[in-house]
């Protein structure tokens, strides 16, 4: 994996946040563990994931970087931060939580802001 410079790349991410909510860009999920448990810890399936992912706007927007990771197509990284009231696995009352969301986009001209791959989507770390 190489990470390089952070950037602001609003524009773009404009663009692709119209393109997630009209449809005309499609959403690829990475099944990652640290995602995958956070997933079965408030019971999200993938449909809800999606719904969120669509919901974001640039307000939640934080950085992009330039990013390579082993043979995926993805150029760049474009990060979020989102509030959602999620219900824990193990309660009975939803809490507040800050998502964490990475969506790569990637390098062919074809398929730039019509494809989205969700690296991150998990409880941020820290706010």
């Amino acid at each position: 994996m190489t990470v390089t410079d952070k950037f602001d790349d609003s524009e773009t991410v404009q663009m692709l946040l119209e393109n997630l909510k009209s449809g005309r860009a499609s959403i690829q999920i990475l099944e990652r563990n640290k995602n995958l448990n956070f997933l079965s810890d408030y019971r999200i399936t993938d449909q809800d994931e999606m719904s969120i992912i669509r919901k974001l706007t640039l307000a939640d927007y934080k950085e992009s970087i330039f990013y390579t990771y082993g043979n995926l197509a993805i150029d760049k990284l474009h990060i979020f931060k989102h509030n959602e009231m999620l219900l824990p696995i193990n309660g009975n009352r939803k809490k507040r939580v800050t998502l964490y969301i990475k969506l790569g986009t990637v390098a062919s001209e074809e398929l730039k802001n019509k494809l989205v791959i969700v690296v991150s989507f998990h409880e941020a770390e820290y706010e």
